[in-house]
Formats: structure tokens, sequence, C-alpha cells
């Protein structure tokens, strides 16, 4: 049973990348810079209305679907950085002694100085 649940994860994803593929496609786009998660999100708010439209309603639909897909840009984050520091102080070097936020701009203002 696990298999198949592993299997069937798999499947959906593969399925969300498919419509993916194809939004990017409609939109001139590389499907990396489409959100997985709103792609995701937006079948799910689609799932009832095509499962109740007739044929030629429900090609219009996934035509206004795919276009909303398309429109789902994965943002831009520039400046993303972690500290990878264990907060708790178990026997490690890498103790984070600072608050997060103080750290973080450390991190960053080394990253630009390099």
């Amino acid at each position: 049973m696990l298999r198949r649940e592993i299997w069937c994860h798999l499947l959906a994803y593969n399925v969300v990348r498919h419509v993916i593929a194809q939004a990017a496609r409609a939109r001139n786009r590389c499907p990396r810079q489409i959100s997985v998660t709103g792609a995701r999100d937006l079948l799910n708010a689609f799932r009832a209305s095509l499962s109740t439209e007739t044929v030629a309603g429900w090609e219009k639909k996934v035509a206004v679907l795919l276009h909303a897909i398309g429109g789902r840009r994965v943002g831009r984050r520039p400046g993303r950085c972690e500290p990878r520091e264990v907060k708790r102080r178990p026997k490690s070097d890498w103790w984070m002694t600072k608050p997060r936020a103080e750290r973080r701009a450390e991190l960053l203002a080394n990253k630009g100085s390099e």
C-alpha cells in the first residue's frame, strides 16, 4: 500500500508538471518560471467546475485554466539566505549565538563582499 501511495503522489506531481508544460507553451514561457503550488491550487479550484461541464464548455474552461496557470510565476527572491546553525545547545561548533535576523544580515553582507 505504501508503494501505491508513493506512486499516486508521483503520478499527481507528473500530471501537474504536464499541465504546467502546456500552460508554459501557451504563454511562451519556460516551465520552470511557473509555480507548482499555484498550478496545483488552480487545478483544485477548477476540479469541480470541470467535472460538471459539457464537452464544448470543458475545452473553453481548460483554455482559461491554462492561461491562469501560465500567469502564476515563481517569485524572484534575491538575497535569500538562511543561517545554517543550530539554535539549541547540543555539543556542536555551529551554535547560533545571535538573533536570526542579525545573523542573516551578516551572511548577506559577507556574501556581497566576496
